[in-house]
């Protein structure tokens, strides 16, 4: 089973565009055409905002969702 992530606020987060989520099976991710749980959040417990996505490490803005 996939694992979903849920956004829980942005503390803690490295990149100023990262927000903290944890896995949960029962959820769906937010950010921009992701259904799956990113490994970031897996490893970090965090992510790209909605409507940003990584690229070299980094959380950049998606053109278009």
């Amino acid at each position: 089973m996939n694992k979903r992530c849920v956004t829980l606020g942005d503390d803690g987060c490295s990149d100023a565009n990262e927000v903290r989520r944890q896995c949960s099976p029962n959820k769906r991710c937010v950010t921009c055409g992701e259904t799956a749980c990113p490994y970031n959040c897996v490893v970090n417990g965090c992510a790209c905002k909605e409507g940003y996505k990584y690229k070299n490490g980094i959380c950049v803005p998606v053109a278009e969702c």
